[in-house]
């Protein structure tokens, strides 16, 4: 059985033209604790600005041969 992890993401804004936009830097891991009412994150760099995402990783598996 695998253990559930999440992407940390840390968010970087920018500004064109017209309009401010985000984009989104992975900076570390998170995963449940073993009771399930917490998560342990692991960080490879901190957010400048303290803006996180927390996100659930998506296994995409490819049906390719």
């Amino acid at each position: 059985m695998s253990k559930e992890t999440f992407q940390v993401l840390s968010a970087i804004d920018y500004f064109s033209k017209e309009n401010k936009k985000t984009t989104w830097q992975k900076i570390g891991i998170a995963f449940r604790t073993k009771d399930g009412n917490g998560m342990h994150v692991l960080l490879n760099a901190l957010p400048i600005n303290g803006r996180l995402l927390i996100k659930k990783n998506e296994n995409k598996i490819s049906n390719q041969g």
